[in-house]
């Protein structure tokens, strides 16, 4: 079963597993709300999940997103 969260470089992962696409991009687009309401902007997307909690921007071709530390780091986690 697929999951999914939202993850930014700068303001890092939600910490939620979403069952679906469209509670993510709710997520999401809460996240974007606060941010514009304090001036700002949120750079999350919505990423999927795998069994171990790393996000991916595909996770079929096996396009990681790259944690913290970059690419060198390995793949960010919903604890990121």
């Amino acid at each position: 079963m697929k999951t999914y969260s939202t993850y930014g470089s700068v303001r890092g992962s939600c910490g939620h597993r979403h069952t679906t696409e469209a509670a993510a991009l709710q997520c999401l687009e809460r996240d974007q709300r606060g941010c514009s309401r304090q001036g700002g902007y949120s750079d999350r997307h919505i990423v999927e999940v795998d069994e171990r909690g790393y996000l991916y921007h595909d996770l079929a071709s096996d396009s990681w997103v790259p944690g913290p530390g970059g690419r060198t780091c390995g793949a960010a986690s919903l604890s990121d």
